[in-house]
């Protein structure tokens, strides 16, 4: 297997030591690196086997960085596979997301027909999965439940407003208020490593 880092601006290959072989694709015969099988050996087996990169041989991952794993078998009389050479690109990505809600504003006193929106984002490399919320009703003491639409619900009650921008960096949720009522919404964002943002973004109003 081969794994190089940045493919996206042809960056260098892994030597089994550090990124430090330059080569622009395809894979240079110095990155590729003997994996071992899981629980026994890998040479000879007949079948389809586990296999892994031994420890030693692994990569410290960096932060926001975009990684490009290759892998190919060789029979016992020397063949490569070339149909059925395998790519995997991933992120490496330890950095929490963040969610803001952007209405309604800060102001204790909105109107009943405003719509709640918002912003997320995932900095560096990473990807937003979703955006949830919820909201409660501090009048009724309940949260809402989206599926019965009522505020019969309780606080693990999120659900997922509208991706308006199709990568969550805005969504929206129209909503109906009752007038003299007490609300509160949160807001949580999920990323692609299954990070969840460090705190919610909060609104209270009435």
């Amino acid at each position: 297997m081969a794994i190089q880092e940045g493919p996206d601006e042809d960056g260098n290959w892994w030597s089994g030591n550090e990124f430090d072989i330059t080569h622009s694709p395809p894979v240079p015969d110095e990155a590729w690196l003997d994996a071992v099988g899981v629980g026994g050996g890998i040479n000879g087996e007949i079948g389809p086997v586990t296999w892994q990169l031994a420890d030693a041989s692994t990569p410290t991952w960096s932060n926001n960085t975009k990684y490009r794993v290759t892998a190919r078998a060789i029979d016992r009389s020397a063949n490569i596979s070339t149909g059925t050479v395998l790519t995997q690109d991933f992120v490496f990505d330890t950095s929490p997301p963040e969610v803001v809600i952007t209405t309604p504003s800060l102001s204790n006193y909105n109107q009943p027909s405003m719509e709640i929106r918002g912003t997320a984002n995932d900095p560096g490399a990473g990807e937003v999965e979703k955006v949830e919320i919820r909201i409660k009703d501090f009048t009724v003491g309940q949260f809402w439940d989206n599926s019965a639409q009522t505020f019969t619900g309780d606080e693990n009650d999120w659900f997922e407003p509208t991706n308006e921008s199709g990568d969550w960096s805005l969504w929206i949720q129209t909503f109906t208020w009752s007038s003299g009522n007490k609300y509160e919404i949160n807001a949580r964002v999920i990323d692609k490593a299954g990070l969840y943002c460090m705190s919610y973004s909060t609104r209270s109003f009435r």
